[in-house]
């Protein structure tokens, strides 16, 4: 649900078509979009969030996240694919104690659930926060790719919206990059900082402007 098909032809595959596999929907149903837009540091790119809700005669069902990662490397085209995604249980980048995550300590788990090593086998066992570890493999950037995550709730009492969300880096637990989870395409942390950027390069435009 929610990946695509890609249809080619001819012994060099040339593209033919290419459609996406959507639910369904009712009056009854609800999709949820969040996402994460990286532009400052080490990544740029995407990560987009989105849970389908349907409703029956027992209450609300809420089906596996689809997240579609989209990242690259600032600067340059390289492919790395050994990096974690982790939503943290601050709601600013500027909120982590250091530049190290402490999965014990810093990751979204209002349950207190504790980390099993058959995190993918049983993700609703696993932290909220431990995104990759639910899926049981690395994600890449340099690619596009889709995963789908169990226990990801979007919104809600457990919703990570408004979390700040890692990418940490090949090896440690060190993060790479950092955004706030929004319902909004433009929700860049560093927000501010290009706020100040800009009105900054406004009054030198207009003092330059004076003294000419």
């Amino acid at each position: 649900m929610y990946k695509s098909m890609r249809l080619g032809y001819g012994d060099a595959d040339e593209p033919y078509g290419c459609a996406n596999f959507n639910p369904t929907t009712t009056e009854a149903d609800t999709v949820t979009e969040l996402y994460a837009a990286f532009s400052e540091g080490y990544v740029s790119g995407e990560i987009t969030f989105k849970q389908l809700r349907t409703e029956d005669t027992h209450g609300y069902v809420y089906y596996p996240t689809h997240v579609d990662i989209y990242l690259t490397h600032a600067g340059h085209g390289w492919l790395t694919d050994t990096h974690r995604i982790y939503v943290t249980k601050y709601d600013s980048c500027s909120a982590f104690p250091n530049g190290a995550i402490v999965p014990a300590e810093d990751l979204w788990n209002l349950t207190m659930y504790r980390p099993t090593r058959k995190n993918a086998e049983f993700p609703h066992f696993a932290v909220v926060g431990d995104v990759t570890a639910k899926v049981d493999h690395y994600i890449s950037i340099g690619r596009r790719q889709t995963i789908t995550v169990g226990n990801l709730p979007l919104t809600g009492t457990f919703g990570i919206n408004g979390k700040a969300v890692i990418i940490s880096d090949s090896v440690g637990g060190n993060y790479i990059g950092c955004t706030v989870i929004s319902d909004m395409r433009d929700n860049m942390d560093s927000g501010t900082t290009a706020t100040v950027t800009a009105s900054l390069f406004l009054l030198l435009s207009l003092l330059i402007f004076n003294l000419w």
